[in-house]
C-alpha cells in the first residue's frame, strides 16, 4: 500500500501541470483551465508535446515493472480500473495513459467538497527567441471551502502553427521520483 500512496502523492502533483495547444500562450493555459474545470482529461492530454506524453508513460511504466507483484496489481487496478490488465496498460497510446492518471489525480483532488477550480488570471508573459514562452497564472481555488490562489509559471513552445505545453521535468519524471520514493520507504 506504500507504494499506491506514494504514486498518488506524484500523481496529484500532475493535476495543476496539465496544458493543452493553442493558437497563443495565454490562450493555452485559459483553455487549459477551462478543460480542467470540465474534466475534459482528453483534450488535456491529446495535446501535450509527444515526447513528454512518452516520457511519463515509460517512466511509469518503468516503476510499476519494478514494483512487487501486490502492489503492481493494487495500483493497476487503483488508476486504471478493476476491469485493466496490466498488458492491456501497456498496450494504451501515450494519450490514453496520460488520461487515466490524469483522471485518477482528479478524482482523488477534484469533488467539489475538496477542491473546485474558480478562475484564473494571467499575469504576463515572457518571450524566449520566437519560440518559447513563460507565461505567469494565478489560479484561484477553493480547497475544502477555504479560498486559496496558486501563481505559477508554464512554459510553452511553439510547434508549428500552435503552442504546446511542455511537461514540467517534475511530471514528466514521475516514474523515476516513484521509484526513488519506494526505494526510500522501503
Amino acid at each position: 500500500m506504500k507504494y499506491v500512496r506514494t504514486l498518488i502523492c506524484f500523481l496529484l502533483t500532475a493535476m495543476s501541470s496539465v496544458t493543452i495547444a493553442s493558437e497563443s500562450p495565454e490562450k493555452l493555459i485559459e483553455e487549459h483551465f477551462e478543460y480542467l474545470k470540465s474534466n475534459a482529461t482528453w483534450k488535456a492530454c491529446k495535446l501535450y508535446r509527444n515526447q513528454d506524453l512518452r516520457h511519463l508513460k515509460e517512466g511509469l511504466m518503468t516503476a510499476l515493472l519494478d514494483a512487487p507483484s501486490a502492489e503492481k496489481q493494487d495500483a493497476t487496478v487503483l488508476i486504471f480500473g478493476e476491469e485493466a490488465s496490466f498488458d492491456g496498460i501497456k498496450k494504451m497510446s501515450d494519450i490514453q495513459f496520460c488520461e487515466s492518471i490524469l483522471q485518477f489525480a482528479m478524482q482523488q483532488t477534484a469533488s467539489p467538497e475538496v477542491l473546485e477550480l474558480l478562475r484564473l488570471t494571467i499575469i504576463g508573459k515572457v518571450m524566449e527567441g520566437e519560440h518559447t514562452a513563460h507565461v505567469v497564472a494565478r489560479y484561484f481555488v477553493e480547497l475544502t471551502d477555504v479560498p486559496s490562489q496558486n501563481v505559477e509559471v508554464a512554459t510553452v513552445v511553439k510547434e508549428g502553427n500552435t503552442w504546446k505545453m511542455t511537461m514540467p521535468e517534475a511530471i514528466a519524471s514521475m516514474g523515476e521520483l516513484f521509484q526513488q520514493g519506494m526505494t526510500q520507504s522501503k
